[in-house]
């Protein structure tokens, strides 16, 4: 069932909301995409497509993705580091 919004605008069925929003949220997989997406939801939420409980769910959602992916991130630098100085400690060229 759509619902008018308080400008008169149509909304999307909550069926065709959490459609279109799952389809573009499971293909996230860089912090590009999250801004990417964070742009099409806040003209989605300008054109009054998406409700404003939806949107800010999904804000947070991508905040959450955002903080996971650069904490992962972190722990690959961190972890090629350590690999690197494993390497050159084995090479003789630091001593313990």
């Amino acid at each position: 069932m759509t619902g008018i919004t308080r400008k008169g605008c149509f909304l999307m069925s909550e069926q065709q909301e959490e459609g279109t929003v799952y389809q573009r949220l499971k293909r996230l997989r860089t912090a590009k995409d999250a801004r990417q997406y964070m742009q099409a939801l806040i003209e989605a939420f300008d054109k009054n497509e998406i409700s404003t409980s939806k949107a800010r769910t999904l804000g947070y959602l991508i905040k959450i993705f955002l903080d996971t992916y650069e904490k992962a991130d972190m722990q690959s630098q961190v972890e090629e580091l350590m690999e690197l100085a494993e390497k050159n400690k084995n090479k003789g060229r630091w001593s313990a």
